[in-house]
């Protein structure tokens, strides 16, 4: 026996989906996707997810000890209303608590001109300008930048919108 949740909403035009699959094993696997922008976020129950941008995919580990699969789900939501807006967003991965860690790892999503930037970070607490804010994780977001300080292209991932 399979439950099928299906929450809609949408990124510049879009239509956005969150699926949430509970199956007899109470497996959950929590389900973005971008039809037009081609993007998406996959988290399962035991925090084994990926990230699907496009035709690249890359797997990672959340950690929930501090962030349940409802924080996760809750907070992609949220970015996805802020990228509606045309800001920049840090799509957050894994997370413990930030009293008590050093870095967030996030998909920061830059919305520049007709496309969607996407580059892996991790946030490194002690180096942030305003301290971080669990409630506004956004406003760490630095500039999008294309190159490092020592001129080295950063690796990204862009999709059309």
């Amino acid at each position: 026996m399979a439950f099928l949740v299906w929450v809609k909403f949408s990124v510049y035009g879009a239509q956005l989906k969150c699926r949430g699959c509970v199956a007899h094993t109470l497996i959950v696997r929590y389900i973005f996707e971008a039809d037009m922008s081609n993007f998406s976020f996959l988290l399962n129950a035991d925090g084994k997810g990926k990230v699907v941008i496009g035709p690249y995919q890359e797997s990672f580990i959340a950690e929930l000890s501090f962030w349940g699969i409802d924080d996760y789900v809750e907070h992609w939501r949220t970015a996805e209303d802020v990228l509606k807006g045309g800001n920049a967003v840090s799509f957050i991965i894994s997370i413990t608590d930030p009293e008590n860690s050093n870095f967030i790892r996030s998909w920061v999503c830059y919305p520049i001109e007709h496309e969607l930037v996407f580059q892996e970070h991790i946030i490194f607490l002690d180096d942030l300008d305003v301290p971080f804010n669990v409630s506004q994780p956004h406003e760490n977001v630095q500039s999008y930048e294309a190159t490092t300080e020592e001129g080295h292209k950063i690796s990204e991932w862009r999709i059309k919108i």
